[in-house]
């Protein structure tokens, strides 16, 4: 993960100290904004990471033109679960999947998402820190009751992997159910893109009480 050069406004190492805590142990975060798809992408590849050994897993509400152009549907080490039960993209070598037919479901969605991680971690070798990175948008309709028991126990998947996710909800950062579902997050990243200008983030850390600076995505 990179947060680019977002920072708190008077201590950029106390930020920088958090992150890596959070790489080294797992973790799960929310990512808010009612912003355009491209937006979103650009967000989903800065936190998907780079390199060889990253395991990267999208479950997306309905189009695969979400997947950043630097992925390839057709490598090992992208699994995309569409919610919409077409245009689902599993790596060649995985014999074991679960389809998703019903794009509210989201329990059939945290099985495959377990199944991934059980898959990378299988087939590559044990996986190591941040290794496993896991992408997922949240409906903005769903009751919160369900988004609630997925989001637990998604985030008991991604840190027995020592894994990153990102959960996007399309709502403004002030909107109710942000504050509802913030606690169960290590981090909060908002966006935004104000008109004529480009895309921009902050981060919302609850461990120090904080806000980071906006800064360019």
């Amino acid at each position: 993960m990179d947060p680019g050069r977002a920072r708190f406004a008077d201590s950029s190492h106390e930020f920088a100290r958090y992150l890596h805590g959070l790489k080294k142990r797992g973790s799960n975060l929310l990512v808010t904004g009612n912003v355009p798809d491209d937006v979103t992408v650009r967000a989903t590849q800065t936190l998907f990471g780079q390199g060889s050994r990253r395991y990267r897993v999208l479950a997306l509400l309905d189009a695969t033109n979400r997947i950043p152009e630097s992925l390839s549907i057709d490598e090992d080490h992208l699994w995309v679960v569409n919610r919409a039960g077409e245009e689902r993209s599993v790596p060649a070598s995985a014999s074991n999947t679960v389809s998703v037919d019903d794009p509210c479901d989201l329990d059939s969605v945290r099985r495959e998402i377990a199944t991934a991680a059980e898959f990378y971690d299988d087939r590559f070798g044990e996986l190591g820190p941040s290794e496993l990175r896991v992408g997922v948008d949240l409906g903005a309709e769903e009751d919160l009751e369900s988004i609630e028991r997925f989001l637990d126990e998604t985030a008991k998947i991604v840190v027995e992997h020592r894994g990153m996710a990102h959960y996007h909800l399309p709502k403004p950062d002030d909107d109710p159910l942000v504050d509802a579902l913030s606690p169960l997050f290590d981090a909060r990243i908002e966006l935004r893109q104000e008109p004529g200008q480009p895309p921009e983030q902050r981060w919302h850390v609850p461990a120090f009480g904080k806000t980071t600076i906006w800064v360019r995505l």
